[in-house]
């Protein structure tokens, strides 16, 4: 079960202004995603859809990033690619656990801050 902080956290940011860019993986991304969808939010996909509802509102509500064509089922190693784009989207951000530093290296040589959450 995913914590309520990811969807308060992305409803309060989105009060404030920010547009919500993550993945579209299960778990903390859709929280996020489901709580930004009114004020904003970006999701860049490193292939294929878990939750077609959730991809579908975001593509009539929000903004959908992927270097794949449609249908292609990603790969463990397409998700640095993945990661790259959500910090080119970006001019700050935090990242879970799971990114393994690959945001952060991105960023690090944009000269951009990254917090962690």
């Amino acid at each position: 079960m995913v914590s309520v902080l990811p969807g308060a956290l992305a409803t309060d940011l989105g009060y404030e202004g920010f547009v919500i860019a993550s993945g579209l993986a299960r778990g903390i991304d859709t929280a996020a995603h489901l709580a930004a969808l009114p004020r904003g939010t970006i999701a860049v996909l490193a292939g294929g859809i878990d939750n077609e509802e959730l991809h579908r509102s975001i593509g009539e509500q929000g903004l959908l990033i992927s270097e794949r064509a449609p249908g292609f089922l990603q790969r463990g190693k397409d998700f640095p690619r993945c990661n790259r784009l959500i910090s080119g989207t970006s001019c700050g951000g935090s990242r879970g656990r799971r990114a393994l530093g690959l945001t952060d290296q991105s960023k690090a040589e944009r000269y951009l801050p990254c917090q962690a959450a």
